[in-house]
């Protein structure tokens, strides 16, 4: 009996600040508004706090959110 080899190949992109990985598409897409990513690697994009959102996509720091008022 031969032996049986199996080869695992495990694919991971790291996204670029501003950008999170879509398991979908298996690309980077822009985070939307009201959301940032400050670290190239980490896979989603973080929420702003309660109050506060972004005004464009692709923002990279939690410093782009902006208290809003209704």
């Amino acid at each position: 009996m031969k032996d049986a080899h199996i080869i695992i190949i495990l694919f991971y992109t790291d996204c670029l600040p501003g950008f999170e990985f879509d398991e979908t598409t298996k690309k980077c897409q822009t985070c939307a508004v009201g959301f940032y990513k400050d670290n190239e690697g980490e896979n989603k994009c973080n929420a702003c706090p309660a109050d506060h959102l972004t005004f464009s996509h692709m923002s990279a720091n939690a410093t782009e959110c902006s208290k809003f008022t209704h």
